[in-house]
């Protein structure tokens, strides 16, 4: 029955991609042997790669829900693997890209645009951008469970989305870094000052992340990806965001959460996988409409 699957739906790229990030964690884990690698990773991340099997499988049943649950499997895993790549890279290197990002930054902009928005970070927009940011924790679980529960795109949808995390999710692992806020804190004069936002803001991205997740940046990535498919499937709503995924994308440099580099990199990955997945989508429905139009005949 597996085999069976796999024949009548070859593996697609998003699988290629999220099974390449979670070989290379092995790669990484492997790594880590006599150098404080805790078991419960050891053990934690095959039974992710069993995880994608059972989804690569499950995706494939003609049945509804075997679908949704195959589909179910990959919000979850990112969420859990996210956390546990920083533990695996801290223990398998100590090299950090700060520096090698910094330079690309001095090569594209000049001075680190962080430092050069640091006279106009005024309380209020420290909050803004703040909200922004913050912003990227609601949309995700919402956009996640909307789109599973409608079904409608959603085979189209989490293609993109996880051909997008498997390739971001690698950089992490193979660029790791931990942001101009910590690599730089040193060259910046005064400290972010705002209201309860700001404050909100900084506890959640600083306890919240996993250490090493700014090249390339996901949460301009991810959000990118999100807005163009609202854009796509629910114009007038995906419109109505806009100003708040403005303040988003903002405020990862305002806040001094990542480089120019990340971002440009972020956005123009998920403007590759977005098109990539709607123009193979696209064209799969032309060629369905043709075959159906022979058939007619």
């Amino acid at each position: 029955m597996f085999a069976a699957s796999f024949k009548r739906v070859p593996p697609q790229v998003h699988e290629y991609a999220w099974s390449g990030c979670l070989l290379l964690g092995c790669v990484e884990i492997a790594r880590t042997f006599g150098r404080g690698t805790t078991p419960a990773i050891a053990i934690t991340w095959p039974l992710f790669m069993l995880g994608m099997v059972a989804s690569m499988w499950a995706i494939r049943e003609p049945r509804k829900w075997h679908q949704r649950l195959g589909w179910a499997y990959l919000p979850l895993s990112m969420n859990l693997v996210y956390f546990v790549i920083g533990p695996v890279v801290k223990a398998a290197t100590d090299w950090r890209a700060d520096a090698l990002l910094q330079s690309i930054d001095l090569h594209l902009i000049g001075k680190n645009l962080s430092l050069r928005l640091e006279p106009f970070a005024s309380s209020g927009l420290c909050d803004a951008f703040s909200l922004g940011y913050l912003f990227f924790l609601v949309l995700l679980p919402v956009f996640f469970v909307g789109y599973l529960v409608s079904g409608r795109h959603l085979e189209r949808c989490f293609r993109g989305l996880f051909l997008l995390y498997g390739i971001g999710f690698s950089g992490y692992m193979l660029i790791p870094a931990a942001g101009p806020y910590v690599a730089m804190s040193g060259q910046f004069r005064t400290a972010l000052h705002g209201g309860f936002l700001t404050a909100l803001n900084w506890h959640v991205a600083t306890t919240g992340s996993n250490h090493v997740d700014v090249f390339p940046s996901l949460h301009v990535g991810v959000s990118v990806f999100m807005w163009l498919t609202l854009l796509k499937d629910r114009r007038y709503l995906g419109l109505a965001m806009t100003p708040l995924m403005l303040l988003l994308w903002g405020s990862t440099i305002f806040l001094r959460f990542h480089y120019t580099i990340d971002v440009i990199c972020g956005a123009a990955l998920a403007i590759g996988c977005f098109w990539f997945t709607a123009l193979e989508s696209s064209s799969h429905s032309k060629i369905r409409n043709i075959l159906n139009g022979h058939a007619a005949l």
